[in-house]
């Protein structure tokens, strides 16, 4: 007998703790893509009643138009299908003849490769290769097949054969959400994940005629598009930089809305029910439950919903309308969703990757300063994803040492700045400061160091108290802040400084002069 083997000395606790990530989920990289085919909503309803042959049946393209450019808040939208592609289908319009095997014909050679598309410009974005992905979750509303697209999206991309798949099918407009709350649970639940979600939709499933029952509305909104996203725990500097830290994710179902969204799978396609006249009060008065529910545990349910930044799922203007009214929210909150929609239609669950996306865009190019988000999804039932995010990167600043090194160094990089141009005379309060805000307590040891006079500091103490530490923008509010009260006010100073701080402990240090006509002489 061959001896036995040495126990182990681990528990099972010690096991789970090591297969555990050690930090919170984060999106690491968002791609996006579109079909070719972009059409404007001027002119959807003309090409509708052209390629249905429907231009005669009684007001139909007159209400057609008028959700179109009046209603929908989009004004183009991209499809995958094409005038030719319905031409060639006309069991597409003939309810009296089955038509769903073309239909998911056409979707199981689209969806993944338009997955593709968006998921690539998602890998390149995250600067790791492809192999390093370890799951796949891919989520539509345009596909039954198994192998399905996650097997084709796998192939496209070169994943390995032991990536982890997972479709989600029929989700609606909260397929995006819900498989974001997945991937968030996958990564901080497997050391070192790496989870690339795909979302992806095609209307060529809901394409009909006009006899078909609420063809008018899915008509008039919705558009093909896909998402896709990084998501990871833990991210490896200095390639990965994380975007958003999913700090919490919920899924409620309100009780009795099962009416509210349907959809199923029949033999002429993708069919449903939305009902428009309560979907958007239902999202108003829950959308507060909800939000409650995902902040107080974590002490953050101040009720000051203007504090936060918001990725919210654009289903209509309607809905869109409702929430910044329940919530109070400031004109510009949802202004991501809104271009979105503007730009795309409602792609549904593809749609809220976009919009995180521009949500990203606008605070790394705008900012609002604020650090705490909310993603919100919605989808059938009537079913409402929630989820907390972090803005920002994934690091640490030490306080203790941070504002000490701003105060001790910052005379000697002031010297070695001014003393070649013949400006080193000490006297710190002839010149006028656009200091980075990093925070109060640094402001008041430069302030205290350099003993500046009350007010010099002022434009940078205006930009942190009215849009916070916006990272690097936040020196470009307080410039055009100085540039203001120097025309407006103004203190005579003819040279400056401006003072940025970064990694490392970085000082950066830019000698300025201020020329007669910008000054404002007392």
């Amino acid at each position: 007998m061959g001896s036995t083997p040495a126990a182990v000395p681990v528990t099972v606790d010690e096991l789970r703790r090591a297969q555990r990530a050690d930090g919170t989920a984060a999106v690491l990289a968002i791609g996006t893509a579109n079909p070719a085919n972009c059409v404007t909503q001027a002119d959807y309803a003309d090409l509708y009643c052209r390629v249905t042959n429907s231009e005669h049946v009684a007001g139909f393209k007159d209400k057609l138009d008028a959700l179109c450019v009046s209603a929908s808040g989009s004004e183009k939208r991209f499809f995958h299908h094409t005038e030719e592609m319905i031409n060639a289908h006309p069991e597409f319009l003939d309810r009296a003849t089955p038509s769903l095997d073309a239909r998911l014909e056409i979707a199981a050679a689209a969806v993944p490769e338009l997955a593709a598309t968006a998921a690539a410009r998602a890998i390149v974005q995250w600067g790791r290769t492809a192999t390093d992905i370890t799951h796949l979750v891919v989520t539509t509303n345009a596909g039954a097949h198994a192998p399905g697209a996650d097997v084709r999206l796998a192939a496209l991309l070169g994943l390995r054969p032991t990536v982890r798949r997972t479709m989600i099918h029929l989700n609606g407009c909260s397929a995006g959400a819900a498989a974001l709350r997945l991937a968030k649970d996958l990564a901080e639940n497997s050391r070192g994940a790496r989870v690339l979600v795909a979302c992806v939709e095609l209307t060529v499933l809901t394409f009909r005629g006009p006899d078909c029952p609420h063809t008018v509305n899915c008509q008039a909104l919705f558009g093909d598009g896909a998402g896709a996203v990084i998501v990871g725990a833990d991210a490896v500097r200095p390639v990965e930089q994380p975007m958003f830290e999913m700090v919490s994710a919920s899924q409620t179902l309100i009780p009795g809305t099962e009416h509210v969204i349907t959809m199923q799978l029949t033999e002429h396609g993708l069919d449903g029910n939305i009902d428009a006249k309560e979907l958007a009060p239902l999202a108003a008065n829950n959308v507060k439950k909800c939000l409650s529910d995902a902040l107080t545990p974590l002490g953050l349910d101040g009720g000051e919903w203007n504090d936060l930044f918001w990725a919210v799922h654009p289903g209509s203007p309607l809905i869109l309308d409702h929430i910044e009214s329940a919530l109070q929210l400031k004109p510009g909150k949802l202004a991501a969703s809104r271009r979105v929609l503007r730009e795309y239609g409602n792609m549904l669950g593809s749609t809220l990757i976009f919009v995180l996306d521009e949500q990203r865009r606008r605070m790394e190019e705008e900012g609002d300063g604020a650090e705490w988000g909310v993603i919100l999804g919605f989808g059938p039932g009537f079913t409402i994803e929630t989820m907390l995010t972090e803005h920002g990167l994934d690091g640490d600043i030490d306080t203790k040492e941070l504002v000490p090194l701003a105060a001790n160094n910052v005379k000697q990089c002031l010297s070695d700045a001014l003393t070649p141009l013949g400006l080193d005379g000490g006297e710190w309060n002839d010149l006028f400061w656009a200091v980075h805000p990093g925070s109060p307590l640094i402001l008041d040891h430069i302030e205290s160091a350099l003993q500046l006079k009350q007010g010099k500091l002022a434009a940078s103490r205006k930009v942190l108290r009215e849009n916070g530490n916006m990272l690097g923008s936040t020196l470009i509010f307080v410039l055009e802040e100085q540039r203001r009260r120097m025309e407006e006010e103004g203190d005579g100073a003819e040279w400056g400084v401006m003072l940025g701080f970064g990694p490392g402990f970085t000082i950066e240090t830019m000698v300025l002069h201020a020329p007669d006509d910008s000054r404002k002489k007392n």
